[in-house]
């Protein structure tokens, strides 16, 4: 009878086992099953519209626009940047992509001959200092709808925060930008912008023009996490 209890409860301390190391195994997340639309689609062409300003920098939004077509072209799509078509835009009326909504999506595709929209919001730009320290703080939500039928093929929302000086010395990232001849007031974040967007882009499927088109579908992508707003410290 002993015998056959301590048994039972060697079998059942297994199972427990066995359902916690399963339990706490995270789960995968792969392109094709997170953004099974963007296999489906395979859009070509990717218009980027003005970005939608959160915060409270009225000039971040000038230099996250200039920031995108880069690393978009290089993750293989022809992009259409929102700078191009500026003098359209406001000759349409469309001053703020907020005013844009997805009815209208397919006017982009009739006249332009895009194949998805690229939103962008802007959530935190900032800039925190106490004492000689101090650190930026950026983050982005990219949002990605089909201009045929106004559905969201991609999304990805991240944050990035960068310590910008240690005993009294802008870091090295920042310090080869300014040398760089970057010397305005953005100068601070625009290293940090740059390093933010390849983090986010790394977690989109390949365009037709890069060589991984097609081929990254059980690539694990790395969920983003948006940071708290940071509060000046005393």
């Amino acid at each position: 009878m002993n015998k056959n209890f301590t048994l039972i409860k060697i079998l059942f301390f297994s199972i427990s086992i066995f359902l916690i190391v399963g339990c706490s195994t995270p789960k995968k997340h792969l392109m094709i099953d997170t953004y099974p639309k963007m296999y489906e689609e395979s859009p070509l062409v990717i218009l980027t519209l003005p970005p939608i300003n959160d915060s409270s920098d009225a000039e971040a939004k000038e230099l996250v626009a200039t920031a995108i077509t880069k690393p978009l072209a290089e993750k293989g799509y022809y992009v259409i940047s929102s700078e191009i078509m500026n003098e359209i835009f406001k000759n349409e009326g469309l001053y703020d992509s907020e005013t844009i909504n997805d009815n209208s999506l397919n006017q982009f595709k009739k006249f332009f001959g895009v194949n998805a929209i690229l939103y962008t919001r802007i959530i935190h730009w900032e800039k925190v200092f106490y004492g000689i320290n101090g650190f930026i703080l950026i983050s982005l939500e990219y949002t990605l709808k089909s201009a045929e039928t106004g559905e969201v093929l991609w999304t990805y929302k991240t944050s990035k925060k960068h310590e910008t000086s240690s005993g009294g010395k802008k870091s090295s990232l920042i310090s080869t930008v300014i040398s760089a001849g970057v010397d305005t007031a953005m100068s601070d974040h625009l290293p940090v912008l740059q390093q933010l967007n390849r983090d986010i882009f790394k977690n989109m499927p390949a365009g037709t023009y890069n060589k991984m088109f097609g081929k990254d579908q059980k690539f694990e992508i790395t969920p983003g996490k948006v940071l708290l707003k940071p509060k000046d410290k005393d």
